[in-house]
């Protein structure tokens, strides 16, 4: 199967293919679109079986309300927790840090707030674009709702080996056949 993976990318660009998929019928790309995800969707394991998403934080009272610009003067690790505010932050590999902050406390957040999750290994995916965009993260980073956490549901499978499949050109091929937001920035 691996190989297989292999060959496809290195013989069948997504570029390639895509232009090969062009026709100015939307019919034929659907059919072509229905095709590729039927062949290789009965071939692998449904990510929700390795990582389970979800989305990050909501305020009660906005955004505002939990957000802090700088290291705060009384900072202490418990008492709040590094932020990445949008996907803008994210790179194949890496988050970077902009200085914000928020305020680990349960009772200032609608949704998203589940402490153990952030402060575990997990992935951090991007919920707007026109690609996939994610990252591993084992520094207890935490993000607001503009992002999906993935954390593990089967020790079995790496994050890291997840994360890296995410980020790789086939991922980012399969994800604009299926969801056709290819070229839509804020798709």
């Amino acid at each position: 199967m691996i190989s297989q993976l292999v060959f496809i990318e290195k013989t069948l660009t997504p570029k390639k293919y895509l232009g090969k998929l062009h026709c100015h019928d939307s019919d034929c790309f659907l059919m072509r679109r229905r095709e590729l995800s039927s062949k290789n969707g009965n071939k692998f394991h449904p990510l929700a079986n390795v990582v389970k998403f979800y989305s990050g934080l909501i305020g009660l009272r906005g955004k505002d309300s939990i957000v802090i610009s700088e290291k705060p003067s009384d900072f202490v690790e418990n008492k709040y927790g590094k932020l990445i505010p949008s996907g803008r932050y994210l790179q194949r590999y890496k988050v970077t840090f902009n200085g914000e902050y928020i305020r680990r406390d349960k009772k200032l957040y609608k949704s998203g707030y589940d402490e153990k999750k952030y402060l575990s290994p997990k992935i951090f995916l991007n919920q707007t674009g026109d690609s996939l965009k994610a990252c591993y993260d084992n520094e207890g980073y935490f993000c607001l709702n503009n992002m999906h956490i993935g954390y593990s549901v089967d020790p079995i499978y790496d994050l890291r080996f997840v994360n890296a499949i995410l980020c790789s050109k086939l991922m980012n091929f399969y994800y604009h056949a299926i969801s056709l937001e290819f070229g839509r920035a804020m798709a």
